[in-house]
């Protein structure tokens, strides 16, 4: 079997087998001051197996809760609600998607011309236009700090940079109304539903 890795780095698809994790995530404050759960919730979603080129991830709130023993869909909507108000990840909870908000910014994909073609690939198959809108501004920023970066020369990242582009952190981040039915799961019988 071909060394996936080696692969990875001289840019021939395949498909994602790791998400970085960078040791400096534990010098950065924001990191410091989420709570344990947000922090696992964190390093699940990076090294889930739907997470395509563009940081993005099929987000059910149910399935990422059967990642460990004592978790409950409570808790991974708490662990995510947290997330998203320190603007880590944005989920859209119409078309299940969650997008790891710095993903590009840490992973090398975008000083890989191939690489970055894939992402461009697959940044058309996200549903999520909160998402895409998301995705474009971070591209943005990143273009500006790292202009040398081979992705900039490809037709398909300039079509995309071209695009709808909104912070994340200026987006809506309350826990949607969706998600906060498994909040009412827990009620005793015989109380009024409103």
């Amino acid at each position: 079997m071909p060394n996936s890795k080696a692969h990875y780095e001289r840019g021939i698809d395949v498909p994602k087998e790791y998400g970085q994790l960078r040791h400096d995530i534990w010098s950065d404050d924001d990191w410091l001051n989420l709570t344990v759960p947000a922090q696992h919730l964190y390093m699940v979603l990076l090294s889930d197996p739907t997470l395509n080129y563009c940081g993005v991830a099929s987000w059910h709130v149910g399935r990422m809760a059967q990642r460990s023993a004592e978790n409950t869909p409570q808790a991974t909507l708490l662990a995510a609600s947290e997330l998203s108000d320190a603007h880590f990840i944005v989920i859209d909870e119409m078309t299940e998607e969650v997008m790891i908000r710095s993903y590009l910014k840490h992973d090398p994909i975008l000083k890989n011309p191939r690489l970055s073609v894939t992402m461009a690939k697959e940044y058309g198959v996200i549903g999520s236009r909160k998402i895409r809108a998301a995705l474009v501004y971070e591209l943005q920023r990143l273009q500006k700090s790292n202009d040398d970066w081979p992705a900039w020369e490809k037709p398909q990242v300039k079509t995309i940079l071209k695009q709808n582009a909104i912070s994340a952190k200026t987006m809506e981040t309350d826990l949607p109304m969706a998600g906060q039915a498994y909040f009412l799961t827990d009620l005793p019988s015989g109380l009024p539903s409103d």
